[in-house]
Formats: structure tokens, C-alpha cells, sequence
């Protein structure tokens, strides 16, 4: 202070964060003889600048984050403070690095931040964001953190096998342990919840396979008989070991090859014939029937020769082919059906062949619609609106369908290349023979002809016909020409 003035000056630099104000007493003396004075108060109060930019609390920070942390989820706070006042002590947080991907946001008055989008652990398992923050004064000052975030895994991820579906062969007398075919399956989670194990769902028929649950090698597990059973469709159930657990199914079909471990046989263990002496040479005596269990090549044609008795060879052999067949033996067969308008061409195996008309648009051998049944054939009812017609029905037990070689899948929809199963009605995936066969009941025959419905009665039966049919069997056709019967080119007309 100026002595003569009373001037106040400041003699060093203020700094209002260490010393905001200043209490000063002034005394003012005269010259007089006596001298007089006075004493006043002076307060000085310093007012701020914005020459403090905000500091945080830290300048790391370290979160960690589940994956499937829903968005809006906080995940960290950040805290910077300034030492200033007023407008100059106003805080606003930015994101200015590390959040290209826009996974995260943040609140710019309270700094906390939470998840934007949702995060993904097999994309992305850590982020670096840069932290900014900034005052309200003029010039506005800032200052920056960093915010190191860590995902961690969740069971977000099924398994997912390498093909649509599998198919091997391995030949009947294969050996107790061998290993057929490799059923893999990978999952992008980790840990735990990465780790696939295997099962065998369904269609393991007496247990004839087993599966090493760590890697999915199937493997023979007991000896297998072509002539019982020729093919396999295993239902393969891969799950991984998270919370909550997550799995994947594929079909895998296994074909049995056969190998000659069945002698051909006689239909009869002994034959008798009488032939009279006058027959002339070639006279056929007797035809031998002789099947064998085995496939081709191990099955026809047999070669016949005699064991003893053919003394002098007064007896030939030659061998037969039969032009048509019945085949109801429980094995596979391959079977063309070649259609020519109104004609038809039926060929098994490649060996017996049959031909015939073929009829129109409304019987049995109609494929111009891509569905088909197995076990029943469900329409519309003829005369109930909303209620089905069920015929041809079957129970029992049925573990495999195949069309030109491929199984259809019969445990879930889907996963072949030739047919995806569109409806399963009355099926229960497991099969008690004991109690599916019982007493099929007065209509379990399928008396009722033509597509009738059989209703029983107190009495016995009684068939319902379509419209076209009627009799007590439905037999009678009363429009045998809608079935176009006639060939060539024919025109049909019907008689009384």
C-alpha cells in the first residue's frame, strides 16, 4: 500500500485454488501534534480464472464385461474434477478413441459408461477407450483417460457340425472297435463353454455303435449282421458344457456291406418227381428254388451241379430267371418306375420287370405331387369339413425310410438332400413291438376298397366310400372312366 495514497498494489502473483480471499485492516495516522488516526477493513476477494484443467481420479481405469450384458448395462465410472469454480468448474465426458465400433457410450455430465451395442467375445475380447474430459470456461481446458474394458465369454454359441450330414460304409464282418466316421463339430465360444461333447440320440438299433463323447469317432461296439439290419441312421446330439448348454443334432447314415457268410438255400431239404420213360430229351422234371440271405454278388446266379446219383449224366442241369417276383423279404431292393403316359414300366433290382397300364390322375400311381406318406396317407375327409381321412394306416414299428439311397429323416425335420419331412401325426420315437401288435380289430385288415373308411360297429364294420365308389366294400366303380384305363390313344366308354 502507498503510504501518501493509500493506493493498494499487489506485490505478488493471487491464485484463488490456494487463497480465495483476504481480510486487511488499514490504519491511517495525521501528522498532527497529537496524532490522530483511524483503522478501516478491507476485504479482497479474488475472483476465479479458468487456469485449472479437470483432473480424474485416475488415469487408468479397468472393467470387465460379460458378452451377453444387456445394452444400456453400466460397465465403469469415471470421475474428474476441476479446481475451479462456477462455469469454469463445469464437467463434460467424451469418448474421443478406442470406440470405432460404437460398442459403447457415455454419459457427459456423469461419466458413466455403458454398453451401446452388444458386445460379441469371438469378434472382439478387449477395448482400449480414450477419455475426455472437458470444463465449461473460455478457453475451455481438458484433460484425457484411458479405460482398458475386457469381455468375457458366454454360452452364446451352439455347435455346429463340419457337414449337413454324414454317410459311411463299413462292411458286416467289420471288428468289435473299428472306427467308422468322424461326426465333428466346433463351437466359437471358449473354455467350457467351447467344449463339445457326443452323444447318440436316436436309431442306435441293439446298440451297435458307440461314440467317443471327447472327439465324435463312431465305432463298432458289437457284431453286426447285414441280414438283419442293413443300414443305420444315427441321430448325433453334439453339446457343449456352458451355462445354459446349447447342442446341435446330424444325421449319420451307416450302410452295412455284405460279405458271403450265408450258404445259398433249397426251398425244401428234399424233392420227389415222377417223369414217364417216354419224355422226350429236355423234358422239364423239376425247377429248384434257391435263395440266399447275401446280396449281389454274393447271391444270384447260382451255378447247380450234382453231388452224386447222376450216373451216366442222364439228368442236365440248366439254370432258370423268373420274368416278374414278389418281393416281401425284409431287405432292400432297387426299384425304377419309368411312366409313358397311360403306360408304366416297373423294374427291381434290375432283373425282374413288369409292365402295365398306368391310371390317371386319381389312383395309386399319381406323382405329380412332390408329397409322400410313410405309414398312413392323410386327405381331407370327403364329407366332414376340418376332419382328415387316415387310410392305409399302419402300427408297428418302422427305423428307416430311404428314396434313391438317402434316409429320409424320420427323428427331426430337415438335414437330407432328398426330402424334408414336413408332419409327423401319431409317432412315438420309441418302439415296443409287445405292445404296438395289438388286435388290429375288425377294421385292421383295411377291408374297405378303393380309399373307404372303415367304421366299426357293433356288428362288425361298415365301409364309407367316395363318392365314385359304393357296394359294401366300396368295390363297385361307378365311373371306371375316370381313371383314363384306355391306351393309345382310346377312347373309354362304360357298359353296363
Amino acid at each position: 500500500m502507498s503510504p501518501d495514497s493509500g493506493i493498494v498494489t499487489l506485490t505478488k502473483p493471487l491464485d484463488r485454488e490456494l487463497k480465495a480471499s483476504y481480510n486487511l485492516t488499514v490504519l491511517a495516522i495525521d501528522q498532527g501534534t497529537p496524532q490522530m488516526s483511524s483503522v478501516a477493513t478491507l476485504i479482497v476477494n479474488v475472483q476465479d480464472m479458468n487456469d485449472n484443467p479437470p483432473e480424474f481420479a485416475s488415469k487408468y481405469y479397468f472393467a470387465v464385461v460379460p458378452e451377453i450384458d444387456a445394452i444400456n448395462t453400466d460397465v465403469i465410472r469415471v470421475l474428474a474434477t476441476s479446481k475451479d469454480t462456477r462455469v469454469n468448474a463445469d464437467i463434460y465426458y467424451s469418448i474421443v478413441g478406442g470406440n470405432e465400433h460404437n460398442k459403447f457410450k457415455i454419459d457427459n455430465r456423469t461419466g458413466v459408461i455403458s454398453i451401446a451395442e452388444m458386445l460379441d467375445y469371438e469378434r472382439a475380447k478387449d477395448y482400449f477407450l480414450t477419455i475426455q474430459v472437458t470444463d465449461g470456461g473460455s478457453p475451455p481446458l481438458s484433460n484425457r483417460a484411458n479405460v482398458n474394458i475386457t469381455v468375457t465369454d458366454s454360452n452364446d454359441n451352439a455347435p455346429v457340425f463340419m457337414q449337413v450330414s454324414y454317410s459311411a460304409r463299413i462292411p458286416e464282418d467289420a471288428d468289435v472297435g473299428d472306427k467308422i466316421i468322424q461326426a465333428s463339430a466346433n463351437d466359437l465360444d471358449s473354455g467350457d463353454n467351447g467344449r463339445v461333447t457326443y452323444f447318440i440320440e436316436n436309431g442306435n438299433r441293439q446298440t451297435h455303435f458307440v461314440i467317443d463323447p471327447d472327439n465324435g469317432y463312431i465305432s463298432v461296439a458289437d457284431q453286426l449282421n447285414r441280414e438283419s439290419i442293413s443300414s443305420y441312421v444315427l441321430e448325433i446330439l453334439a453339446k457343449d458344457n456352458g451355462l445354459p448348454v446349447l447342442s446341435r443334432s446330424v444325421l449319420v447314415n451307416i450302410e452295412i456291406s455284405d460279405t458271403n457268410d450265408n450258404p445259398p438255400l433249397f426251398s425244401q431239404s428234399n424233392y420227389s418227381t415222377i417223369v414217364q420213360e417216354d419224355k422226350p430229351l429236355g423234358y422239364p422234371i423239376l425247377k429248384f428254388t434257391v435263395t440266399d440271405a447275401d446280396a449281389s454278388p454274393n447271391e444270384a446266379p447260382y451255378t447247380f451241379d450234382f453231388h452224386s446219383g447222376n450216373d451216366g449224366g442222364i439228368f442236365p442241369l440248366a439254370a432258370a430267371s423268373a420274368s416278374s417276383a414278389y418281393v416281401s423279404d425284409g431287405r432292400w431292393h432297387e426299384v425304377h418306375l419309368e411312366r409313358d403316359k397311360h403306360s408304366a414300366r416297373l423294374t427291381v433290382d434290375n432283373i425282374h420287370v413288369a409292365h402295365g397300364s398306368a391310371l390317371g390322375i386319381s389312383d395309386i400311381l399319381n406323382l405329380q405331387n412332390d408329397n409322400m406318406f410313410f405309414g398312413a396317407e392323410v386327405h381331407q375327409h370327403p364329407s366332414i369339413l376340418g376332419f382328415e381321412d387316415i387310410q392305409r394306416g399302419f402300427s408297428g414299428c418302422m427305423d428307416d425310410v430311404r428314396v434313391s439311397r438317402v434316409s429320409v429323416p424320420l427323428h427331426m425335420s430337415g438335414d437330407s438332400s432328398i426330402a424334408v419331412l414336413m408332419r409327423v401325426a401319431n409317432v412315438e420315437f420309441s418302439c415296443d413291438v409287445t405292445s404296438v401288435l395289438v388286435p388290429p380289430g375288425p377294421c385292421g385288415s383295411q377291408p374297405c376298397m378303393n380309399g373307404g373308411t372303415c367304421l366299426e360297429t357293433s356288428g362288425g364294420y361298415e365301409c364309407q366310400c367316395h363318392a365314385r365308389f359304393k357296394g359294401l366294400l366300396c368295390e363297385q366303380d361307378t365311373d371306371p372312366c375316370q381313371s383314363q384305363p384306355c391306351l393309345f390313344g382310346g377312347k373309354c366308354s362304360t357298359t353296363d
